[in-house]
């Protein structure tokens, strides 16, 4: 699984279940930092309704309110003219930056300062551990569930779809430099964990099925198969044939 909470669930279910992120290639780390003083906010993504693409126009028009000339590099294929209309009707044309669909997202990560992700959900997004390659702090609607998604790996989460409080977040970032760092510190020392992960002994664990270390503590886990229960229960009761009483009356209907 791609996360510990993942694996709190899964090991309900079975003992052998184990924590192992998605690999990622060294090259991904040979990346120079990035500099506060860019002072620019990047979004890389799809236009797919879990992505949100709508946010970040919202985002960037309450941030523009207080930093007039913030700029955000748009990575992804915002093509359809209904985007540069969403631009113009928040009068943020000059401060959103259209690159089309990007390869290769080093160039545009380099010239930015913050990262922002608006997803519903995610299950290891690779944009959020390339901004922490480059040392680069997200701020993003919160996901508790995602192993980079703690202020302790350089990430912020506000609630589920609260732009203003987003905005608020980069607006505190692009201007306050010693705050900027301790988040880009701890993006830093992230993206050196997972450049530093040890794939092979992991995978000789689950293909050898040496025991894992279980996810949480005995609370922890009571609390988890008590959810699994109940859902379990729950979706039982939902799918078993019954007959209700509109049956049992359309039956004497027919039969009178």
């Amino acid at each position: 699984v791609l996360s510990e909470v993942d694996k709190l669930f899964w090991e309900t279910f079975n003992k052998y279940t184990y924590y192992i992120p998605n690999p990622v290639s060294k090259e991904l780390f040979d990346v120079d930092k990035v500099s506060w003083n860019n002072k620019s906010v990047i979004w890389i993504g799809r236009t797919t309704y879990e992505k949100n693409p709508q946010a970040p126009f919202e985002i960037m028009k309450k941030v523009t309110e207080q930093i007039s000339d913030a700029k955000m590099f748009l990575l992804g294929d915002f093509d359809e003219p209904k985007w540069k209309e969403l631009a113009k009707k928040y009068n943020i044309e000059d401060n959103i930056v259209f690159t089309g669909f990007v390869s290769d997202v080093n160039n545009y990560l380099a010239k930015s300062s913050v990262h922002l992700m608006t997803s519903s959900f995610e299950g290891f997004p690779m944009s959020l551990l390339e901004a922490k390659a480059h040392a680069m702090p997200t701020v993003m609607f919160d996901m508790p569930h995602l192993e980079l998604g703690s202020v302790s790996n350089g990430t912020i989460g506000v609630d589920m779809l609260d732009c203003s409080a987003a905005a608020e977040e980069i607006v505190k970032l692009l201007q306050d430099e010693q705050y900027w760092t301790i988040l880009s510190h701890n993006s830093e020392k992230c993206a050196d964990e997972y450049k530093n992960y040890d794939y092979k002994s992991a995978w000789k664990n689950v293909l050898e099925g040496i025991m894992p270390i279980k996810a949480g503590d005995g609370l922890t886990n009571d609390l988890v198969r008590t959810i699994v229960n109940h859902y379990e229960l729950g979706y039982n009761y939902t799918n078993k044939p019954k007959k209700s009483a509109d049956n049992t009356l359309g039956q004497q209907i027919q039969s009178a």
